[in-house]
């Protein structure tokens, strides 16, 4: 739709003032269908766009597209330094595995999608698929069961998820949370696009890679055809120490291939593309 135009590029969104964001609310739910409606109020410090799923309740945020660099980047490591003891063997060592699996660092072109602000319960869950139990954490072959049954949703792509995190490429923590656990120790629980706790983890539509060579240059899923099996989001609480912060990077990156009763717990979020 051409009213949709300036969410295809996100810095001509966020050249609009609030008035002519909102302008854009009832076309976007205009354009998804009589099953959602525009709210009135728009999300987070950054002022987007956001709509309600009416049968489920869920709010889900309009993300503009863009182009970021994607994996661990020079700029992360200069944010890095300012926050911890960069040059420590603990910090070192931690950056040196996530180095392995967050590179090569590569330029991804990212088309606007609609994004749930939080994880979904468990009646969401129910009420945005066909089928699937009513539980909110859900194990590799769920996950793949959801992509099968999912009424008007997706899982959002690994790409989606650190663009999201990193608020379009201004951050690089999680909420800006790096910046602020440095000073007070303590751990924001939503970013400025007004997405909530994004450090938990949530599943994605890729398949594990044990690094980037190879990965498209778009923010599409990467994946041979098999179930999904990267969450994003490794910070489950507040971080204790500095190499705990590390977990609270946009580029963190997680693997799950089978759920165990003391694995980490991977959550659902949802999108649907936009058209523009």
């Amino acid at each position: 739709m051409p009213q949709l135009a300036p969410l295809a590029d996100l810095s001509s969104f966020l050249a609009l003032d609030p008035t002519q964001r909102l302008a854009l609310a009832a076309p976007l739910a205009e354009s998804l269908g009589t099953e959602f409606r525009a709210l009135t109020a728009l999300a987070g410090a950054g002022g987007m766009l956001a709509v309600e799923h009416i049968p489920s309740g869920v709010q889900l945020i309009a993300v503009p597209g863009g182009a970021f660099d994607m994996g661990l980047t020079e700029a992360d490591k200069a944010e890095i330094r300012q926050c911890v003891d960069y040059d420590s063997g603990a910090i070192q060592s931690t950056l040196q595995r996530f180095e392995q699996t967050c590179s090569p660092v590569h330029r991804v072109a990212v088309s606007p999608f609609l994004l749930s602000v939080a994880h979904l319960k468990p009646d969401q869950v129910a009420k945005v698929s066909t089928g699937l139990p009513r539980s909110d954490i859900l194990e590799p072959h769920t996950a793949a069961a959801f992509m099968k049954q999912a009424n008007v949703f997706r899982l959002p792509s690994e790409a989606e998820l650190e663009w999201v995190g990193r608020e379009g490429g201004a951050v690089a923590f999680l909420n800006d949370g790096g910046r602020v656990w440095s000073k007070t120790h303590q751990w924001p629980n939503a970013n400025a696009w007004g997405f909530a706790v994004l450090s938990f983890a949530a599943w994605t539509a890729d398949q594990w890679h044990d690094n980037y060579e190879g990965a498209p240059a778009a923010a599409v899923p990467w994946t041979d055809g098999g179930p999904p099996s990267v969450y994003r989001g490794t910070l489950m609480e507040a971080p204790n120490t500095e190499v705990e912060l590390l977990f609270g990077l946009s580029a963190s990156r997680g693997r799950m291939v089978d759920q165990e009763e003391d694995e980490w717990p991977v959550g659902l979020r949802i999108a649907r593309s936009i058209s523009v």
